[in-house]
């Protein structure tokens, strides 16, 4: 079956640089090592995105329309609540959903 919908985490740049820089990092044991509590905040991170997404929220392409991105917002709040994801958190979810034009 062809994927559909949203790239998965994997597949987002950001988070692959951010997984290479914790790979090198600790097999050089020269910078900051992956920690086991840096390996929980990732896989809470993937596990809280992936509920946000089964709970509709489609990551942000960065459309000009303003109703398009107050419509989106509230979904992402409304979301972040219902899924009770911790607030240190929340930042790091919602910008796992910000992609295409939004991000810069």
């Amino acid at each position: 079956m062809a994927p559909t919908g949203a790239p998965t985490l994997i597949m987002d740049p950001t988070f692959l640089k951010q997984l290479v820089r914790a790979v090198r990092a600790s097999m050089s044991n020269t910078t900051s090592p992956v920690t086991p509590s840096s390996i929980d905040h990732a896989v809470a991170l993937v596990w809280l995105v992936k509920k946000m997404r089964e709970m509709g929220c489609e990551p942000f392409l960065g459309e000009q329309d303003a109703e398009v991105a107050r419509r989106w917002i509230r979904k992402v709040e409304i979301t972040l609540i219902q899924v009770e994801v911790p607030e240190e958190l929340r930042m790091d979810c919602v910008t796992r959903l910000i992609s295409d034009s939004a991000q810069t």
